[in-house]
């Protein structure tokens, strides 16, 4: 019986894996692009974190996905927590599934040659079919699990009766509480633990209000693992774990209390409709409680917000404050991440740049030294984040951005060295030669660091291509001048040997700058 009982959750937590992850290979560009064209509105934010969860059957894939899109810059905070209510609403539907499917309906005969069918589709080298493969396979062996649940757990309740388990009183559904917050965190899933509660349910081995108080604990259990996935973590990861973790509380006290009611509520239902379907009515009370969560947290979500706000402060001024290693589970976010992370380290430099042109005064070497390695450590990091990013399967846009973002930092390193080298910028200040390019530098630091703040005129990268091209135009006139200078005597070779290097020298780094906007704009295909 116990080891049915065993085989039988084995067989549901690898179903939910299996159709977890063909779900999030076939529906990934999804995921990507619902959550960042998600602009703001509440109802819109709950809506998009029910939809895609339900879509995924994984609260995690979409609450992993928030969080590096809030790291990342591209959502607020606010905008987060909407996503992660509406993601404890989506986790819900597994229970639906299971009541409405697995239980009401013996289809377990009928999966069986499924998971044939999927099995051969893995076998195909299409990625697409290879994900469908692994959707239909991990689908079947939910309703198989389902079905030797059933058998494990019949002759459970044979054995056991509800009697046995803690009475209806509050200190006997507190303990319930507490043995379905044990369940989640052995299982790791709340779904396969509500599944396996319903399916107990169905037997008769426990009775509704029973399986009503495991529920809730269920529903808070998932806070745990939340909070291991948290611990060293980025603060947006910090705050949204948090916003998770308040929610389910929150939520899970109030369906505490309103517990004796929903059992008079199931018997006027049941007497009024004639109705004998224990699981619908828990995946009822299931979905319920979470809307009723939402209902009255949503009227005080600013207020929600600026608490944990409060409680994690942020302080963090580090270029690489975007990355966080557990969003490189989806490949989209993680690509984003770091993208913006790379416009932040390049606005730093283009700052320093601009006030090494700027300087009147003296130039302090040491600081543009601490500066230059500050950047190339930020550079460093951020690889070292791209490098544990995984591309699944179908995945050819984030190839191209993952090369794109690689040939920025590239670029970016390059201009770094330059900037040491400060004697060309003292040439590019007392030589009347070059008077005319320092004056033409200065002009376009503004429109640039009005692109790194905004990421959004499409029209600058032609307006830097023009005038890299024009620099590098600039350079090669002006060298066939300065050299015909030395002919004449004007000039001495040394002197003029100084403004060439010079000249290549400014002419490198705009180049350097329009090839990084470049890769940047271009692969910057994520909006809100």
């Amino acid at each position: 019986m116990i080891l049915t009982i065993l085989g039988g959750v084995g067989l549901f937590l690898l179903g939910m894996t299996l159709l977890t992850d063909g779900l999030k290979n076939l529906g990934g560009e999804t995921l990507k692009k619902a959550l960042s064209t998600f602009t703001g509105g509440t109802l819109r934010g709950i809506l998009t974190g029910a939809g895609l969860t339900a879509l995924v059957q994984a609260s995690s894939a979409t609450s992993i996905a928030t969080i590096g899109f809030v790291s990342a810059g591209l959502i607020t905070l606010k905008q987060g927590i909407t996503i992660i209510f509406g993601a404890n609403l989506g986790t819900t539907s597994t229970g639906w599934m299971v009541s409405l499917l697995g239980l009401k309906y013996s289809i377990a005969s009928l999966a069986m040659p499924m998971v044939g069918v999927g099995a051969v589709m893995r076998l195909f080298s299409n990625d697409r079919v290879q994900a469908m493969g692994t959707m239909f396979a991990g689908f079947s062996l939910i309703f198989i699990g389902i079905d030797v649940l059933q058998t494990g757990l019949g002759s459970f309740s044979e054995a056991v009766n509800p009697s046995q388990f803690p009475d209806n009183t509050i200190w006997g559904r507190f303990l319930l509480l507490l043995i379905g917050i044990v369940m989640t965190v052995v299982l790791q899933s709340s779904s396969v633990a509500v599944a396996m509660t319903m399916t107990a349910l169905h037997a008769g081995s426990i009775n509704l209000d029973q399986a009503a108080a495991m529920v809730i604990g269920q529903n808070v259990g998932t806070t745990i693992t939340t909070s291991f996935a948290a611990i060293g973590a980025t603060i947006p990861a910090k705050r949204t774990a948090l916003a998770h973790i308040m929610f389910n509380l929150i939520t899970g006290a109030l369906a505490f209390i309103i517990l004796p009611f929903f059992t008079k509520s199931v018997l006027w239902v049941n007497h009024l409709f004639d109705l004998d379907e224990p699981a619908l009515l828990l995946a009822s009370f299931h979905t319920g409680f979470n809307v009723l969560g939402v209902i009255v947290l949503v009227p005080f979500l600013s207020s929600f917000t600026k608490l944990i706000s409060t409680v994690i402060k942020d302080d963090s001024i580090r270029l690489t404050r975007h990355l966080d290693q557990a969003v490189g589970t989806v490949p989209a976010v993680g690509l984003e991440s770091a993208r913006l992370t790379v416009v932040d380290i390049f606005h730093g430099i283009s700052g320093e740049m601009m006030q090494l042109v700027a300087e009147e005064n003296g130039i302090n070497k040491k600081e543009i030294l601490q500066e230059q390695e500050r950047f190339h450590v930020a550079l460093e990091e951020t690889r070292v984040f791209l490098s544990k990013v995984k591309l699944g399967a179908g995945t050819q846009s984030d190839n191209e951005r993952y090369v794109a973002v690689l040939h920025a930092i590239d670029h970016l390193d390059s201009v770094i060295d330059d900037l040491a080298k400060t004697d060309h910028i003292k040439g590019l200040k007392t030589n009347p030669h070059l008077n005319y390019l320092l004056d033409e530098t200065r002009a376009q630091f503004p429109d640039l660091l009005c692109w790194l703040e905004t990421a959004q005129p499409k029209t600058y990268r032609l307006e830097l291509e023009k005038f890299a091209q024009k620099t590098a135009k600039y350079r090669k006139e002006h060298r066939l001048t300065l050299l015909e200078l030395t002919a004449k005597g004007e000039l001495s070779p040394d002197e003029v040997q100084d403004m060439i290097e010079t000249l290549r020298w400014i002419d490198g780094i705009w180049y350097h700058f329009w090839r990084a906007v470049f890769h940047l704009e271009t692969q910057g295909n994520i909006k809100i």
